[in-house]
């Protein structure tokens, strides 16, 4: 089997309608924000078509057509080719896409809602949209104009007790001293359940501190510093992939379960299904992979026929063959741009 043409093509797609002008605001933007992503239709000479979505490869692409898709599993170089040579080798052996990283060791993924920095009566709202959908951890960003400690009091009115609470700063907390200021104000709510990046990355010493004084577990981006760093100066519990296709991930993941046996969060960085459908394959078969972390819910259509719903807290792995979902071609057809 040879790749025999890639399409790339480009999409525009609305947020939900009571999300747009929140996130115009947020976004400092004076355009009414949208998503844009590109989606990847790659077709071989078995008659056999995968599907990706990743970022415009432009001409890169041509690169890769004559090629057998499996030189492509662990080539990050690829980006959304690589998800859709994932789609097609699985679709050729007749196996789902998990298969390709090894045994599976989870048909259900913990699944986790994302909000931006509302205002804490949209924070409100947005906590009972995750619930009434089935989440029962939601992911929300701090910034500035806002006190997270407004919003989240907020968000538990009405959430059961099982319902968990990520705070992202991403670093805008300040100084360690000023952060546990913040952070102190936040323990009076159970539901508050970890912090992801209260402080710059670069403050070595202040994670260490506040390591030694809050309880919560604490997050990090596994880029900088590095995972090994990170492991080895003991700054986090947990760490946070922005969407590392396959190279990059299971190299951290097994860096972060040689050490410490650290778990990750795997962030749908991308938009589509098509990415939220890899990785919930990614994390069928990478142990230490601890939760998804979705966006895909806030687009008006997900580019996908099969429903990615979510119960009791966990989205189930598709079992079809590769990714084992349907690119929706009238969604491709409305959505698409020059």
């Amino acid at each position: 089997m040879k790749i025999t043409s890639i399409q790339n093509i480009p999409i525009e797609v609305p947020y939900y309608e009571h999300l747009g002008p929140h996130m115009q605001r947020v976004r400092q933007t004076p355009q009414y924000p949208t998503i844009r992503t590109h989606i990847y239709i790659v077709d071989t000479d078995a008659g056999l078509s995968g599907y990706g979505e990743g970022p415009n490869m432009g001409a890169e692409v041509e690169a890769c057509i004559g090629h057998h898709p499996v030189e492509f599993l662990m080539d990050d170089r690829t980006k959304g080719i690589q998800i859709a040579c994932y789609d097609l080798v699985g679709k050729l052996l007749g196996q789902p896409a998990h298969r390709l990283y090894g045994p599976q060791v989870r048909s259900e993924v913990l699944m986790c809602y994302w909000s931006h920095c509302f205002a804490p009566e949209m924070m409100a709202a947005e906590a009972q949209r995750a619930l009434a959908m089935g989440f029962k951890v939601h992911k929300i960003k701090a910034r500035p104009w806002e006190r997270t400690v407004e919003q989240v009091a907020a968000m538990v009115e009405g959430v059961p007790a099982d319902f968990r609470i990520v705070v992202d700063p991403n670093g805008s907390y300040g100084r360690p001293t000023e952060a546990l200021r913040h952070i102190r104000d936040l323990e009076a709510f159970p539901a508050v359940w970890a912090m992801e990046e209260p402080i710059s990355w670069d403050q070595v010493e202040g994670y260490k501190f506040l390591k030694s004084h809050i309880d919560y577990p604490i997050a990090l981006h596994a880029d900088i510093p590095s995972v090994l760093t990170a492991v080895r100066e003991g700054l986090c519990d947990y760490f946070v992939s922005e969407f590392h296709y396959s190279a990059k991930l299971v190299q951290d993941c097994g860096v972060a379960r040689a050490g410490e046996n650290k778990e990750f969060w795997v962030e749908n960085g991308l938009w589509t299904g098509i990415s939220h459908a890899f990785q919930l394959h990614q994390a069928a078969a990478i142990p230490n992979i601890y939760m998804l972390i979705t966006l895909a819910v806030l687009a008006q259509d997900d580019m996908v026929v099969e429903p990615m719903d979510v119960a009791d807290g966990h989205m189930a792995v598709p079992e079809g063959p590769g990714l084992g979902i349907t690119l929706d071609m009238d969604a491709l057809e409305k959505y698409r741009i020059d």
